[in-house]
């Protein structure tokens, strides 16, 4: 919506924030904006800390993300742990939106026809 410079900073603003708050080796570029974090041997109080770091040093920005947190003690199942989060990452970027429809603009919807 807003131009590849413009995404382009959203992704530099996220990929930083993770990285100042988890192991550059537990972070994942899965998707065009998408990133997942995986730490091993992590108890969940740390795990909230830096993912409650990471999201306010976003939110002190122009830009919104939306996380999907999924904590397990263990799993053999990391796709199903992956699409677990990606799922409650859309859920929150759905509801971010319904309660903010100022913010985004819906560019493909006609509003007016000129002849």
């Amino acid at each position: 919506m807003y131009g590849y410079q413009k995404g382009d900073e959203l992704l530099k603003t996220v990929s930083t924030s993770l990285k100042y708050n988890f192991r550059l080796s537990d972070i994942y570029r899965i998707g065009g904006d998408e990133f997942v974090v995986i730490c091993e041997d992590i108890d969940r109080d740390l795990f909230e800390r830096k993912t409650s770091k990471s999201k306010k040093s976003i939110e002190e920005t122009e830009f919104t993300a939306s996380f999907g947190l999924v904590y397990k003690e263990s799993t053999n199942d990391l796709e199903g742990s992956v699409e677990e989060a990606s799922f409650l990452m859309k859920k929150n970027k759905e509801k971010f939106r319904e309660t903010h429809p100022e913010i985004y603009l819906d560019k493909y919807r006609v509003k007016q026809v000129v002849k």
